[in-house]
């Protein structure tokens, strides 16, 4: 794939999950995130970190997007690269507004299951940009299942996008849904730059 070009693909069987992720991501988005060095996330548990099928959203935690974020029970989630793209002729896009041409905003994701279970991956994201975090349109780019299973010690790579204005890139927080049961987010915070 061509990282100047990249046409927008369908992904009908996401919107499910894509809804139920972006309803629970939305209240989690606006808790203060806290960016630090620490790839380990410090000794808090992230939101889903711990076994419990009721996990804590107060420990709710981010890292920056060059970091990685680790859940207590050994997940582990890393944007591996961040490329810009340009919508194709059929933007498969909710913005109202996007055209073939328009600029988007590429990440690579790739979750590792260091847990002796396997997941039940969903592969969604919610970005926000600004002072108003604002929310970002996606740019829906791979054919992605409703969910993924991770077997124990193996990895799963997807890419997603978002159209975000380039004014407004020292200032993204990403929250990837990583399972729904239990709830295991992975909060990214702060400055991006798109190679």
């Amino acid at each position: 794939m061509d990282d100047s070009t990249v046409t927008a693909r369908n992904s009908r069987t996401m919107r499910p999950f894509t809804a139920a992720a972006l309803a629970m991501s939305v209240g989690l988005l606006s808790l203060p995130a806290c960016s630090g060095n620490d790839s380990s996330n410090g000794s808090g548990s992230p939101s889903g970190a711990s076994s419990s099928a009721a996990p804590s959203t107060a420990a709710v935690k981010a890292v920056g997007f060059d970091e990685t974020y680790r859940t207590d029970d050994g997940v582990v989630v890393q944007i591996t690269a961040i490329g810009e793209g340009k919508l194709g002729t059929f933007p498969n896009t909710d913005d109202p507004d996007a055209k073939e041409g328009d600029p988007f905003v590429l990440f690579t994701i790739k979750t590792t299951n260091s847990t002796q279970s396997t997941l039940q991956l969903v592969p969604t994201a919610v970005l926000r940009y600004g002072p108003e975090k604002t929310a970002a349109a996606e740019v829906r780019v791979d054919e992605l299942d409703a969910a993924q299973d991770v077997e124990p010690n193996e990895a799963y790579d997807y890419t997603i996008g978002f159209i975000i204005p380039k004014e407004f890139y020292d200032q993204v927080v990403m929250e990837v849904t990583v399972t729904l049961d239990p709830l295991r987010t992975a909060v990214f915070s702060g400055s991006i730059t798109p190679s």
